[in-house]
């Protein structure tokens, strides 16, 4: 091994046992490196340490600079296997450092999807690239891709094949198959593949704070604490853990040190979105409606793209009969964020509760634009059921059945269809389209619309 592999040997182990501040040291006195593989490799480390640190705003530089020289580099050239984990590991630590602004994460996904694809077309044979890389690649875009969707989880599988294939990756593997499970609502899932982290690498950063999350969710309160507290004492700066030590005492009832926590994260990064977001919440929660509005606000101005901030807002405001300011935010996150459906619905639902039909069609028209190349079934089926419900008002009951039964042609589980379904059993019942078109409108649906209708 050569002196240059055994230092990012050292730093490698030194993360593994979140000596996060030791590997920036050691990094920083690395000696100037001509081979750009180990280079690559360094300031990968370097920006996710930077990351776990909450220093997003340095993390996201050196990343920045890292993926510019790549591209200079690689001009002309082939792509190798650390340019693929290169953009893997930095792809999820932009993602965990703000899980509500996806935008530049979807630009980044498509970026790593392309690197993938040319990797592999550069060799006739599988045999001859390291097809492990490829499918963590593979998989990592496929878990954005499907990010909305709940049921899928197409990305686990593209996982579980690649852990032997690429054993010097095997922990950060691991660490996203357990988290994909918590996203999609799979806890004991999640608490088998984090076990399975914890009991190889417990101090690998991330690992006790995904094993509390889960933990959390299965109420199992007592070991949602040992294991943050863990978590807290490997890294005591990341917010990201601070929060949930806030949420387990909130959630045991422990306000006193649920509002030591908020405050804790909120100093130590008051622009972390999801910060301002769950510290503003605790607020509403506990009475401080005032001191709510001002942290959301800051968080909104520090994070305009951040639409969970807008929601909370909005529907604060709403509480208050502040309808005014509601579509003051409304009409803010549309200007600021116009290729996000979620603004047009929540717009098109401001107008729906205010028998606004016209401008509520209108939002939400734009936002099944926007949703047609995406997989967010469960954004789809709301529009569409808002749709159906602003032309029964309007008594166009022809196009209320018709995107009616589109909602419920999507066939998820977790809408609850009552109200769309009474509507349609009223259009029927009291004929209030004719024969002919409640025919064509039926004829439109697959066998779930027609099974309804019996």
């Amino acid at each position: 091994m050569s002196t240059h592999s055994a230092l990012v040997q050292n730093f490698k182990d030194l993360y593994n046992k979140c000596k996060l501040i030791e590997v920036l040291k050691l990094i920083d006195d690395f000696p100037v490196l001509d081979d750009f593989d180990i280079y690559s490799e360094v300031q990968m480390f370097k920006s996710i340490c930077l990351f776990e640190l909450s220093r997003f705003d340095e993390g996201t530089m050196v990343m920045e600079n890292l993926l510019n020289r790549q591209k200079k580099e690689r001009q002309g050239k082939q792509i190798q296997e650390i340019d693929i984990i290169v953009r893997i590991l930095l792809l999820w630590q932009l993602y965990f450092s703000d899980q509500e602004n996806l935008k530049r994460v979807y630009e980044f996904t498509d970026q790593l999807y392309e690197i993938c694809k040319k990797y592999s077309l550069q060799f006739s044979d599988i045999k001859y690239y390291n097809h492990g890389i490829y499918q963590f690649g593979i998989g990592t875009c496929s878990f954005f891709e499907y990010y909305y969707e709940i049921d899928n989880l197409e990305c686990v599988d593209y996982f579980i094949k690649c852990i032997d294939q690429v054993p010097q990756y095997e922990y950060q593997i691991l660490n996203s198959i357990g988290w994909i499970y918590i996203m999609k609502n799979k806890y004991e899932e999640s608490l088998k593949w984090n076990k399975r982290l914890y009991e190889k690498c417990p101090s690998f950063p991330g690992v006790a704070n995904n094993l509390s999350v889960c933990y959390m969710n299965m109420e199992m309160y007592e070991e949602a604490k040992e294991c943050i507290h863990y978590a807290e004492k490997l890294c005591p700066s990341n917010v990201v853990i601070l929060n949930n030590v806030a949420q387990i005492y909130e959630l045991t009832k422990d306000l006193q040190n649920a509002t030591k926590y908020h405050k804790m994260s909120y100093q130590l990064n008051p622009k972390f979105s999801q910060t301002c977001y769950q510290y503003g919440l605790f607020m509403i929660d506990n009475g401080f409606e005032k001191e709510a509005i001002q942290i959301l606000e800051k968080g909104l101005n520090e994070n305009p793209d951040c639409y969970m901030i807008y929601e909370q807002l909005v529907q604060l405001l709403y509480e208050k009969e502040d309808y005014e300011k509601c579509l003051q935010y409304l009409e803010k996150g549309i200007q600021l964020n116009p290729n996000d459906p979620r603004f047009y619905v929540s717009t098109g639902s401001f107008y729906f509760n205010s028998a606004e039909y016209g401008h509520a069609i209108k939002n939400l028209k734009n936002a099944l634009v926007i949703l047609e190349n995406k997989k967010w079934t469960s954004l789809k089926i709301e529009a569409m059921a808002y749709l159906g419900s602003c032309y029964f008002y309007l008594e166009q009951y022809e196009e209320a059945l018709n995107y009616y039964f589109q909602a419920i042609n999507q066939d998820i589980k977790s809408y609850d269809f009552r109200v769309e379904i009474k509507n349609i059993a009223l259009i029927l019942d009291f004929q209030l389209i004719c024969k002919g078109s409640q025919f064509n409108s039926i004829s439109k649906g697959n066998i779930a619309s027609s099974n309804i209708l019996k």
